[in-house]
């Protein structure tokens, strides 16, 4: 009934007058056909059915339209908005602190997977810790990949289709448990050996929240991390 109503008011004034106009035709010669009686059988039959076949078929093409019309916006308006992810877990990189103190670093891939739209102001948050550990205190921003000259400059902008890793956790062979790669002076950033579930948090300007767990955790002898698979909701 929705759509029936908006192809009326796409048809306009001179669309609503000729519809009108065919189906006071129509009444007309269904009574005048019926007069006829028997003999007027074709006829009716005819004048009974072009009409409203007339009607179908003039609605059936303006839904046709409609709908690339209303995939033509979609497509539009999908392309004017960036859609910030986090894809997963960066291939770990192998660090050499010094000639004897050796580490494995662990990075998240953001994405923006707008062809068109750039993401502006985007942030990626640190917001839980599973065990929770009582020298942190959450949230935190987490560092840039390889960015050590303006470290406390945690917002960026990610063009169309591009991808920012970001500093999730670390280790080095001269400590015990882990590194929160966290860009805050002052703040905690170290995790006893375990086994951990961290929930990261991207925002933006005018982006939808986007959040992620990851599961961290060294108890076999090595550290490992991985993004697990469902998506969580900001509390």
């Amino acid at each position: 009934m929705r759509k029936l109503r908006h192809f009326v008011s796409d048809a306009g004034a001179w669309g609503v007058a000729s519809d009108f106009a065919s189906f006071i035709f129509y009444v007309i010669g269904i009574v005048q056909a019926s007069k006829n009686g028997a003999a007027s059988v074709t006829a009716f039959v005819f004048v009974a059915a072009s009409v409203p076949l007339f009607w179908i078929g003039a609605y059936l093409a303006w839904d046709k339209v409609k709908g690339k019309v209303q995939g033509s916006e979609d497509q539009i308006a999908d392309l004017k908005t960036a859609y910030v992810k986090i894809l997963g877990v960066h291939v770990p990189q192998d660090n050499q602190y010094t000639e004897t103190i050796t580490g494995t670093q662990h990075r998240i891939d953001v994405h923006n997977s707008s062809t068109a739209k750039s993401a502006r102001d985007v942030e990626a948050k640190l917001i839980r810790v599973e065990p929770g550990v009582s020298s942190l205190r959450l949230p935190v921003p987490l560092a840039h990949m390889h960015d050590r000259s303006h470290p406390q400059q945690t917002k960026f902008q990610l063009n169309p289709e591009d991808h920012k890793y970001i500093d999730l956790i670390l280790n080095r062979s001269d400590l015990s448990g882990m590194v929160i790669c966290h860009t805050v002076t002052g703040i905690a950033n170290h995790l006893p050996s375990g086994d951990y579930v961290l929930t990261v948090q991207v925002t933006g300007e005018n982006i939808p929240v986007e959040c992620r767990r990851f599961r961290v955790w060294d108890t076999d002898g090595t550290m490992q991390c991985e993004m697990l698979p469902e998506t969580m909701q900001p509390s």
